[in-house]
């Protein structure tokens, strides 16, 4: 067989640039730490390698959202405990009232329940990061205001937030749509409280109470339940059904609450707040 002359080396060459190149790839591996750099070294291994950083990147967030939900959870905690200290001193106060209460005692307690009602007001429309912590599933609008009319009304969402803390599992870290009611049922009884003493009524501060009874209704015409010439209730307030037909898909047991007000009447939502005929 007849080997040219340029054989020899070219071979040589070759071989050089192939040592050359292993030894960039052995450089570049020792000084990035990576087997990999490029998806040709190792497609299969790449390509698991993707897996694991979305993978990574996954438990990332879910622990970023366990560590905000318990964040949350702790400040509203913390939030609902002031507000029951709240609650706590007015029922003090008014179990205080006797038919020897004085008209400037009335005064005294009358002032201390301004300042409680104001104070009341700044726990329920609490912040944690910019976003309002008892607003639903809307923590970008102020859930409590106060209503001349009203009193006080509720303009968060009536559905909680989920997070994902894994694949399979979401938590909720926020108050339910019902304590939000709740903390506006117990605003508008502070504010009735306040007025009582404002009266010095001893009869009218003596059967106020701070978490009412729901209301009862019976009056129902196409999925709107009529009360009356005007409707007393309000957005959020929470009503019992009475007089159902046999067949009626609600029941006498549960708590409805109040969703629109129609004319004279109003629709109703259930706790999960959905919509109800």
């Amino acid at each position: 067989m007849r080997v040219t002359f340029n054989t020899f080396p070219d071979t040589l060459l070759g071989r050089l640039q192939s040592l050359g190149g292993e030894q960039n790839k052995a450089l570049t591996q020792l000084s990035t730490g990576q087997r990999i750099s490029a998806p040709s070294d190792d497609a299969p291994a790449m390509q698991r390698i993707l897996n694991l950083r979305t993978e990574k990147k996954q438990n990332q967030q879910y622990y970023r959202n366990a560590t905000d939900g318990l964040e949350k959870s702790q400040v509203t905690f913390s939030t609902l405990e002031q507000f029951k200290n709240i609650i706590v001193r007015a029922t003090e106060l008014a179990a205080g009232v006797s038919g020897a209460t004085s008209g400037q005692e009335f005064i005294a307690k009358q002032a201390e329940l301004d300042q409680l009602v104001e104070q009341g007001l700044n726990l329920a429309n609490t912040k944690l990061r910019g976003s309002y912590i008892f607003s639903g599933n809307t923590p970008e609008v102020k859930p409590f205001e106060k209503s001349a009319s009203d009193g006080f009304v509720y303009k968060g969402g009536t559905s909680s937030v989920d997070m994902h803390v894994s694949e399979s599992s979401t938590i909720s870290a926020n108050s339910s749509f019902d304590d939000n009611i709740s903390i506006r049922d117990s605003l508008k009884m502070l504010e009735s409280l306040k007025g009582a003493m404002s009266s010095k009524s001893y009869d009218m501060v003596s059967t106020i109470r701070i978490a009412p009874e729901p209301k009862s209704i019976s009056s129902m015409t196409n999925g709107v339940f009529k009360v009356g010439s005007s409707s007393p209730f309000s957005v959020g307030d929470a009503v019992k059904l009475s007089n159902l037909p046999a067949r009626s898909v609600l029941s006498e047991e549960e708590t409805y609450y109040v969703d629109k007000i129609v004319g004279n009447g109003f629709t109703i939502k259930n706790s999960k707040g959905e919509d109800l005929a």
